[in-house]
């Protein structure tokens, strides 16, 4: 039986950290003045679709110093991709790092943010040409509450083998759906827009992930998740698109 992988990332703390967005574009989620370091760890089962069969996540960031009202922020992290094959040994074939600083200025259950990030996407023990990466610019409003609000507009830069411009997301989170004695049942919809421009040859595109499950009072999600992915394989314009069976644990 073939056993996911792990990868790391930018997410963020307490009534916040619910806010984790989809793979592959994550929009950097900020921590709350109480919690200094905080993360997440993700397994997904793609029921349906190409090429990959299994993703995971583990994701950590920290607070490393404040000016005034301003707190400012790292995160790291490495996301891999086993594919749908006969083979039975452990052999990861795609992962992406990220490093991002940011700094964020809480109002409340409000944070404004500005970010920076860089992102390369590596081939795993194969011949590759070329790895795609970028940074990206990002600034953000987010709220937390029942439901949690995030939006961010981003600008590539510094891109190879990637013809991003300008990056737009919209997500709510944690809508209550009903409650049992183990946790609540919640609702997350996520939607993603990328323009393109340069001399690759791909259109503008939009993604967007549909997830419901239990979230449990020990902050473990069960869920089910209907995604629809851009790029995910060599950044070649093709289109991921099935059902995911996860699980995450927040912190």
């Amino acid at each position: 039986m073939r056993i996911a992988a792990l990868f790391i990332a930018l997410i963020a703390g307490p009534a916040l950290a619910q806010l984790a967005p989809p793979f592959p574009y994550p929009v950097p989620a900020p921590p709350s003045a109480i919690s200094k370091t905080h993360g997440d760890v993700e397994a997904d089962w793609w029921i349906t679709g190409e090429p990959y069969k299994y993703l995971a996540d583990i994701n950590t960031s920290f607070d490393f110093g404040s000016w005034g009202k301003t707190h400012f922020n790292f995160g790291g992290g490495v996301l891999t991709l086993i594919e749908d094959t006969d083979e039975d040994s452990f052999q990861p074939d795609r992962y992406r790092g990220t490093f991002e600083l940011a700094a964020y200025r809480p109002k409340g259950s409000q944070a404004y943010i500005f970010s920076v990030r860089h992102q390369s996407f590596h081939t795993i023990d194969r011949p590759n040409d070329t790895d795609e990466s970028y940074e990206l610019y990002n600034i953000g409003w987010q709220k937390g509450g029942k439901p949690n609000l995030r939006f961010a507009v981003g600008y590539y830069a510094h891109t190879i083998d990637v013809d991003y411009q300008w990056d737009f997301l919209a997500q709510v989170d944690t809508l209550c759906l009903g409650y049992c004695r183990s946790g609540m049942f919640y609702g997350s919809a996520t939607g993603h827009f990328v323009t393109e421009v340069g001399d690759i040859d791909r259109d503008n595109f939009f993604d967007y992930n549909l997830e419901a499950g239990l979230e449990t009072v020990s902050g473990v999600r069960y869920y089910l998740a209907k995604r629809l992915i851009h790029d995910i394989n060599q950044f070649n314009g093709l289109t991921e698109s099935g059902l995911i069976l996860g699980v995450k644990y927040l912190w």
